[in-house]
């Protein structure tokens, strides 16, 4: 009895981390948009700051279309924030369809993956010092790793053989029988 008590809690704690792991690759897209909404609240405030959390794609089309305008929302600042919705469309779609077909996370991890290409090919356009988006890359990179091992768990999660919930059968005790020697 002790070994089948073990059993399920061995597969109860994989299942739990599993499980954990997904929710993880779960969060790093929807903290994706979030951060990026926060940017663009940043922004157009004039803030000098900037979250590195946020999608690269999505930040720079409403940047672009903001410094286009000189600073004040117009026609480009609008149609780069309307192209960034979409991409942020994407993420959330993303986000929300892998809650229940996890494999979804696979289209995020390829948004995280074609989004920090970007940042990479923007950085050598612009001839920046690497140095100054070391930090964002880094943060691209554990999102990329986190996705990348919720898909794995998913993938763990459908070969976990079933738990056997019915109990042992009472072993047969056999009847003595008397000998009347």
């Amino acid at each position: 009895m002790e070994k089948k008590e073990r059993t399920v809690d061995l597969f109860m704690y994989e299942t739990h981390k599993i499980t954990q792991q997904m929710k993880t690759a779960r969060y790093m897209l929807l903290g994706t948009v979030i951060a990026t909404v926060v940017n663009w609240a940043l922004l157009f405030a004039q803030s000098d700051m900037y979250i590195p959390y946020s999608s690269a794609i999505a930040y720079y089309f409403g940047w672009f279309g903001y410094l286009f305008d000189g600073g004040v929302v117009d026609r480009f600042t609008t149609i780069g924030m309307g192209l960034a919705a979409v991409v942020l469309a994407m993420y959330l779609f993303s986000w929300y369809m892998s809650a229940n077909k996890p494999m979804w996370l696979v289209a995020g991890l390829v948004l995280v993956v074609v989004d920090t290409l970007i940042l990479l090919a923007l950085i050598f356009l612009t001839q920046s010092p690497l140095m100054n988006f070391f930090f964002e890359l880094a943060i691209h990179g554990a999102v990329i790793y986190e996705i990348a091992v919720g898909i794995s768990a998913h993938k763990r999660m459908a070969m976990l053989p079933p738990l056997e919930t019915e109990p042992e059968a009472e072993p047969e005790v056999e009847a003595e029988t008397e000998s009347g020697e």
